[in-house]
């Protein structure tokens, strides 16, 4: 299954953010469930979509006996290994958590708490249902989200209906991290923006994972319902709740110019406190900025550059008649771009060429015979702003 793929994909990730340990969200939702009595020695605890099993070894570390169920077998093979420091009881058990039987979950007695932290097992009232039966004691769910589509409709299109006539001007984010087709029905409901991808990691290969999901998903996005490719990781560094590996300066800048071509909402993700002046640079653009939010909001469109697969390119028309062009070298190795502009409908007969902008080195160049041939180096970017000029 896709589903299953993706996630045992995504499970190194994970599991490098569980050695950073608990953020102060978890500990605050762990220190509720405890101050309140939810948790305690020797209660049993059952951890839907478990992960890595990030909230299970703190269970266990309380003493309760813990059962972790996913449907990733890569994320189980990371929690059993991180389940073993633990002399509490504790069992793992694989499967879609729809398909599996009370019996398979609860071992014969119920649990005293049931939780499903961010995870889409629990995601309609018959999986809401079955938690409950399973358990004796308290249900806790941080994402309940309807899948099956005549009340996923329903909750989507309340929720926008709410928002837009309580009075206030309230954003409506909606999150289903590019589960389900988002792109194609989210719009009808209200929202004012959509995640189109799995969380983002400060890694180059989640970054790169995440342009590269773009190419189905690029009509989608546009005025009143924007593509929210998920937060910038750039100037992280390393640092911070997804902060893994880093990136580089070019890595950074590419990461801001293709979100910020592609229309996406620009989420600073590092730590303000200990921004440095390489990322200030990127990040204050005004020019790449500008593109973002040129007042046209239009669609993005995928450019096809010659016999270069890991060359990206991308274009949109801006509201005053320029065009905004990107080549994004997503490769370790010095690639040649070349790429002929009859594409954007820029023909020798019109009389017309274009005058290319680079918007991060300032050149200005006059385009010859529709074309651009160039060598980019390893992670480079090349964001042009164009405008139409006589020949």
């Amino acid at each position: 299954m896709e589903q299953i793929k993706s996630w045992d994909e995504a499970a190194a990730d994970y599991q490098r953010v569980f050695r950073m340990g608990l953020n102060d969200y978890n500990r605050q939702l762990l220190e509720f469930f405890t101050s309140n009595g939810l948790l305690h020695p020797g209660c049993r605890v059952l951890d839907i979509g478990c992960g890595v099993g990030k909230y299970g070894t703190y269970f266990a570390e309380l003493g309760c006996g813990v059962t972790l169920t996913d449907i990733s077998p890569a994320m189980l093979a990371h929690a059993a290994r991180n389940m073993a420091a633990y002399a509490t009881p504790w069992r793992i058990v694989e499967g879609d958590f729809a398909m599996l039987s009370t019996d398979e979950l609860s071992g014969g007695d119920k649990f005293d708490l049931s939780v499903a932290m961010m995870s889409a097992a629990v995601h309609d009232t018959a999986s809401v249902e079955k938690m409950s039966t399973l358990t004796r004691g308290w249900c806790f769910t941080a994402n309940f989200v309807e899948w099956a589509q005549p009340m996923r409709d329903e909750f989507y299109r309340r929720m926008g209906l709410a928002l837009k006539n309580c009075g206030r001007d309230i954003l409506f984010s909606a999150c289903t991290w590019g589960n389900d087709d988002t792109a194609k029905w989210i719009r009808e409901t209200g929202a004012n923006m959509w995640r189109s991808t799995p969380d983002v990691f400060d890694t180059w290969e989640s970054v790169k994972k995440i342009i590269d999901a773009q190419s189905n998903i690029l009509p989608y996005g546009g005025a009143g319902c924007f593509n929210d490719m998920d937060m910038m990781v750039v100037g992280m560094r390393g640092k911070g709740n997804v902060g893994l590996e880093g990136l580089n300066d070019d890595q950074y800048l590419l990461h801001f110019s293709v979100w910020a071509l592609l229309g996406s909402p620009l989420f600073i993700g590092c730590d303000l406190r200990e921004i440095d002046d390489a990322t200030l640079n990127i990040l204050k653009n005004k020019e790449v900025i500008a593109i973002n939010q040129d007042a046209g909001c239009r669609q993005v469109m995928e450019l096809h550059p010659l016999w270069a697969p890991q060359i990206k390119a991308y274009a949109r028309y801006l509201e005053n008649g320029d065009i905004a062009v990107g080549f994004f070298n997503l490769s370790e190795k010095e690639q040649l771009l070349r790429y002929e502009f009859e594409e954007l409908g820029v023909q020798e007969s019109t009389g017309k060429t274009l005058m290319l902008h680079d918007v991060w080195s300032g050149e200005e160049f006059r385009l010859e015979n529709c074309s651009v041939w160039r060598n980019m180096k390893p992670y480079e970017t090349l964001l042009f702003r164009c405008r139409v000029i006589d020949k």
